[in-house]
Formats: structure tokens, sequence, C-alpha cells
């Protein structure tokens, strides 16, 4: 064994896993977590990060797409494996250890990917040049209207100016007429016209009786007032021009909410993304980090007429939902233990369940969260708090606090309030509209869709 397979296999043992979790994949997902953990792997957070792209459930057409595009911005080596269930994963995981270890499938593969990439960028550097200049049209510009009333010249002068080298041996005058033109005080002593052939000058009925340049002066003219306010731009065609270089949108601009103008950029939040409900995708307008507009839509109309499961698999869910949210907003430590109780709800060991969601409850009430999530999320209009049950109407930290709670109820066998996904997803707008993205991430983890991602339940309108 040489030292590239010695060290593709050293490597092979510390890779970073990057989860996608498609609607109705919750079971498959966790399973995943637990074997990237038995095999020492961590859980990447972007796919820069990535070695392992693990695709938990089956994937719509559209988060098939999505899944495609991550998969090209994985670096090499990488491997991709599908976990169909949560009996799978295991296996899928010591598959993908093993293609890790292929070296000659991961040159191949890097091999391809820059031809593949060389094609690209010489069709787009053809398309480009064919294009050229000529794509620019600003046969629409209306300067019809140009204000220049600001300029003053009503004093001109040309007394210093010094014609005495000028040539106007070739000039032609044929038709000018001179009528208006004074030339009173006028010194031409010094203008030399030898050579110069006036015989084809017709000064016929010239008068330059009117004109006087005595007094003009320049010296003092002053553009600071020059108004282009008339100026119609509107026809202007920019269709040659390439405004989303890249693949990636300029930003446009818009006023701020204290009247400033600021760059407005469109963002998208989903649907690969970390402690982020499967299947959700937030298209989001910025001004600066603040969202100003937004639009919630499931992916392969994922969502419609999902509710909340009940029994022993609600509460480990509800768990799942409070180890996101504890992990987004930075307590790391909680949210392992959300994890591990999730697991022994999983497995049926109710009683040490119990006991540790109170323990973690308290822990919680303890905690700096308080101070940090208390008045974040806190739904103020009557309309949509009506449409929220009551956990879900006070702030972040009241909706963490109501997981736990959930989680507690169900392992008991009680029921709390039920919750309709669709109902959620169309309240999210609302919900996030003025926060900057890290604050409307914490609010869509508070909310819990995760845990409604279950089996499919009646028709809601």
């Amino acid at each position: 064994m040489g030292v590239t397979q010695v060290l593709a296999k050293l490597a092979a043992q510390r890779a970073h896993v990057l989860l996608v979790e498609a609607l109705g994949g919750w079971r498959a997902r966790v399973a995943a977590e637990q074997a990237a953990v038995e095999l020492g792997w961590r859980i990447s957070l972007s796919p820069a990060d990535a070695d392992v792209l693990v695709v938990c459930g089956t994937a719509g057409p559209e988060l098939t797409a999505s899944v495609e595009r991550i998969w090209e911005q994985l670096p090499g080596p990488r491997v991709r494996i599908l976990v169909g269930s949560a009996a799978e994963a295991l296996p899928s995981f010591e598959q993908a250890r093993r293609s890790l270890s292929a070296v000659d499938v991961h040159v191949d593969d890097a091999r391809t990917r820059l031809r593949v990439a060389s094609l690209s960028s010489a069709t787009e550097t053809r398309g480009n040049s064919s294009e050229g200049a000529s794509g620019t049209n600003h046969s629409g510009m209306d300067h019809s209207q140009p204000y220049h009333s600001a300029m003053d010249h009503s004093k001109p002068d040309h007394s210093g100016t010094d014609h005495s080298g000028m040539d106007h041996s070739g000039t032609d005058h044929t038709g000018t007429d001179h009528s208006k033109m004074d030339h009173t005080g006028t010194d031409h002593s010094q203008m030399d016209h030898t050579g110069t052939d006036h015989s084809q000058m017709d000064h016929t009925g010239t008068d330059h009786s009117g004109t006087d340049h005595s007094g003009t002066d320049h010296s003092g003219t002053d553009h600071s007032g020059t108004d282009h306010s008339g100026t119609d731009h509107s026809g202007m065609d920019h269709s040659g021009m390439d405004m989303a270089p890249a693949g990636i949108p300029l930003a446009g601009g818009a006023a701020d909410r204290d009247g400033l103008e600021m760059d407005t950029l469109a963002v998208q939040l989903g649907p690969v993304l970390p402690y982020w409900p499967p299947g959700l995708v937030l298209h989001c307008a910025l001004n600066g980090d603040v969202i100003t507009r937004a639009r919630a839509r499931g992916l392969d109309d994922a969502w419609h007429g999902f509710v909340e499961p009940g029994g022993r698999e609600a509460a480990a869910r509800r768990c799942d939902d409070a180890a996101a949210l504890l992990a987004l907003a930075g307590a790391s430590g909680l949210a392992a233990d959300a994890r591990r109780l999730r697991g022994a709800l999983l497995r049926g060991d109710t009683a040490a369940a119990q006991h540790g969601l109170d323990r973690l409850e308290r822990r919680v009430r303890r905690s700096l969260l308080r101070w940090s999530l208390g008045r974040l999320g806190v739904v103020e209009d009557p309309a949509l708090a009506q449409h929220l049950v009551a956990a879900q109407a006070g702030s972040v930290f009241d909706r963490l606090l109501a997981m736990l709670g959930a989680a507690r109820d169900a392992n008991d066998g009680s029921s709390g309030e039920r919750r309709d996904a669709s109902r959620l997803i169309a309240d999210l707008p609302q919900l996030v509209t003025g926060l900057d993205l890290a604050a409307a991430r914490l609010v869509v983890a508070s909310l819990g869709l995760s845990s409604l991602a279950a089996e499919r339940g009646g028709h809601h309108e």
C-alpha cells in the first residue's frame, strides 16, 4: 500500500458529512446522525466543508435539483449516498468510507470536473465575445431637456486673445452671414493675412454693427448649478449586459426604514441549510441585513396537509426541535443533551427521558437564553396571534420551553395543542419581516416545523 492510499484511509476515518433531509426522512436523518457519531465523523455545516453528501429520505424533483447544485459545490474527494430508511444508515456510511479510500475513482472524478469546467468556460467566453459592446443600445436616450440655466456666459472676455499667427488661407466663408457681428474696437493690426485669398468671400449685406466682444470673460463660469433633471434614460437598452455575473444577482436600491437608500438583495434560505425544516424555502428581500419582504413555500408541495404526530415519536421530535434551536442559539451543551434525550425516547427509555426532560428544562430556565431569546420573535399582531397556538404567540424563549413541555406531555401519553404546518408556513413571512437573517433563522427554528413532517394528515385549508 502506497503513501497515497494510507493517507486516504486516514482521512476517511475523520470525514465530514453534509445531511440533506427530505420531507418524511426524519427517522433516516436521525439514524444518519447516529451513524456518523459511531464512525467518528463530524456533521458539516456547509458544502465547502463536506466530504460526504447524505440524502435522507426520498427527494422530490425540486429538492433533487437543489441536491445536484450542492453536489457540484463539494470539493473532491467526495462521495454521495442515499439513506432511504433508518435501517440503511450504518451500511450506507460504511460503503461511503470505503468509497472515500478509492483514490483512482476520485482522480477520474477530478479530471471529469476539470474538463466540464473548461468546456463551460470556453462556451461562456465565446458567448461574451459575440455579444461585445454592440449589445448596449442608447438609442432611446432623450437629452432634449438638459438644464444649463445656471451657466453664466453674459460677460465673455476675449481681450487677451492673440490671433496674429492665424492662417485663413484655406478658409471659405461663402454664404456666411456676418450681419450681426460688431468689430468696433477690435485691433487686427498684428494679424498677418499674407497669402490669404479672399477672392471668393461674399460680404454682400454683411452688418457687423451690433457685435460687441469687448467685455467677454469666461473666467468666472460656474457649472455648479447645472440641472440635468429633465434627462430621460428610460429608453436605454442594457439587454446585452450581464447583470448576474457567475449567477450572483446584483443588488438593487430601495428606501430603508429611515428614508435613506440602501442596497436591496434577494436571498433564498433553504432548502439545504443546517437546522432548517426540510423542504422549506424562504425567499427574502434584504435591505442591508434586514428582511423587508419574505415569501415562504414548500418544495414539491411538501407541507400541504401535514399535522403533528402523537405518541413517543412526537416527544422525540420535539426534543429534536429543541436541539436545533439550542444549537443555533450557541448553546451546544444543551443541544447535545436534547439529542441524547431524543435517542432515549426512540429506544423506549421513557423513565430516563422524563427525568432528563425535567432537568433540561430547569437548566434552560436558568441559562442566559432568557435574555438573548426572551424578546425575540414576539407576536404583537392580534390577527396573527389568533392563527397560532398559545405557546407560539410568545417569544423564541417561550417557544423553546413549550417544546420541552410538549415533549414531556407526549412522553406521558397526553396530547397538547395541534399545530397545522400549512398555517405556520403562510404566517412565516409576517414573523420574520423586520428581522436580520440570524434572528429570522432562530424564529423559524422556534416554530418546530421539522416535528410536523411525520405522516400526512387530513387536508387543511
